[in-house]
């Protein structure tokens, strides 16, 4: 079974506990960031449940007021954002800052109890159909329950179960075009769903993960599965190609070069003529030759040897 890229990358680092950085901060591609409005909301409990549940990322926080442009966001590969209780103030500036960031590979998981149009994110987000979930004014008073998983394979929401909410709930949100839904609750508003940009991929969640006095079940681990999701989709290696369509998510190649046409770039290839000899044996190196035959013992295989016979004269001009 294949081991997914970020997962590879980020085991390495196996942190227990976890960081707060200030904007701006150069950091690994391994972390992911929790934004919302410090001013009615504590970001820090929030923060140390996702570094629980992810050991092996690095989690920061950042107040929505310091938000001022994408570069502070696409040092992480996924972000968490909920904007209720943060105003009308600058929502289309932040939704284009967002846009910007899926457009450059990042992952986002917004999450919303009310996705009203007064207090959502507005901008690109909107008006180009990032947003997963419509608006709505209506049903968000209404306590409600984990209902039926739509795709029960999804990475997301495989063994979530009871997740549920006593106040300012999904509401009657309906899902976006382009958008698929996981799971819906008992009223049948959206719970879960997710999408998939031409660069990264997007989820949302229907409840506030700030508030997690009004939540039960398991919330905290669909909400750490999903930032896991969105940052999977991500251009982990910073060369422009989005990790679920980079064939080397962790080695740049812009050019997604394939000698071989398996499927995995030549900048991260083992076998990179296909011949089923790993490059570090293998005699000719991107010409396949699977028998490895070496006529003149020179270890260039005949293939790719220029003089077969070792007599000074290239093949092309040799009579024997």
């Amino acid at each position: 079974m294949k081991t997914s890229p970020i997962i590879r990358r980020l085991s390495c680092l196996l942190l227990t506990g976890s960081l707060s950085f200030l904007a701006g901060e150069v950091r690994a591609a391994d972390s992911v960031l929790v934004v919302g409005c410090d001013a009615t909301r504590d970001l820090i409990p929030l923060r140390d449940a996702m570094a629980a549940r992810m050991p092996a990322h690095l989690v920061a926080t950042l107040d929505l007021d310091l938000l001022e442009n994408v570069n502070q966001l696409t040092p992480y590969v996924a972000v968490l954002i909920s904007v209720e209780d943060c105003g009308q103030l600058r929502m289309a500036e932040i939704g284009d800052i967002f846009a910007a960031y899926v457009d450059s590979g990042g992952g986002v998981v917004e999450a919303s109890t009310s996705q009203q149009a007064s207090t959502e994110l507005a901008g690109a987000w909107t008006s180009l159909n990032y947003r997963t979930v419509g608006v709505t004014d209506s049903g968000l008073d209404t306590p409600t329950t984990q209902g039926v998983t739509v795709v029960p394979d999804h990475p997301i929401v495989q063994d979530i179960t009871q997740v549920g909410c006593d106040s300012l709930c999904a509401g009657d949100a309906a899902l976006n075009a382009g958008a698929t839904l996981l799971i819906k609750n008992t009223d049948l508003t959206v719970l879960s769903a997710v999408r998939t940009n031409e660069a990264g991929r997007i989820a949302w969640v229907g409840f506030n993960p700030f508030k997690p006095v009004s939540l039960m079940g398991k919330w905290q681990e669909l909400t750490a599965r999903s930032l896991l999701w969105v940052g999977e989709g991500g251009d982990l290696d910073r060369d422009g190609v989005g990790a679920h369509l980079d064939n080397c998510p962790d080695d740049a190649n812009a050019l997604q070069e394939d000698l071989d046409l398996d499927g995995e770039g030549d900048a991260c290839d083992l076998d990179l003529d296909g011949d089923d000899v790993g490059n570090d044996e293998d005699n000719c190196l991107i010409d396949a030759n699977q028998d490895q035959a070496d006529l003149d013992l020179d270890l260039a295989g005949d293939v790719c040897d220029h003089d077969d016979d070792d007599d000074g004269h290239d093949d092309l001009d040799d009579n024997c």
